[in-house]
């Protein structure tokens, strides 16, 4: 049994679809359980919901135990490394002002007033895109 509830350990939320199983925190048993994910979310970052096999509670599945948080030393080193193997070395010959009012796409390059030199990493919609910048990825907002 063990064995089994290992493989449930890596399973990734965000790709997860209804009908999986997961190990993920269950605040009313108070400790790590076997889950079955309920429906997807529509937002990127934001865990599906999911029903606990033991207790039968429904609520969003985290991998997570709460009040737990990255290190933002180890944020920091992982978005320099991203910020230079995507945007640091890139050879553009121009980079397309940001305002709210353009559209973006995937991989194209920008350069925000405030945050610099960044690269369009994921479209979130009609309106919204994440942009990656040296200091920080955001949630910027497009065609508005």
């Amino acid at each position: 049994m063990a064995e089994r509830e290992s493989s449930y350990d890596n399973v990734d939320l965000d790709k997860a679809e209804a009908g999986d199983l997961v190990k993920a925190w269950c605040g009313k048993c108070g400790e790590f359980r076997i889950h079955t994910v309920k429906a997807r979310t529509l937002v990127l970052g934001k865990p599906p919901k999911a029903v606990c096999k033991t207790c039968n509670a429904v609520h969003l599945a985290r991998q997570k135990r709460p009040g737990t948080r990255k290190s933002k030393k180890a944020d920091a080193s992982v978005l320099a490394l991203s910020w230079e193997s995507l945007v640091g070395e890139a050879e553009v010959e121009t980079w397309k002002p940001y305002t709210i009012g353009s559209s973006y796409s995937k991989d194209e390059f920008v350069e925000h007033r405030k945050y610099g030199k960044g690269k369009v990493i994921r479209v979130l919609g009609k309106y919204k895109v994440q942009i990656l910048f040296q200091v920080e990825t955001k949630t910027m907002l497009q065609n508005k």
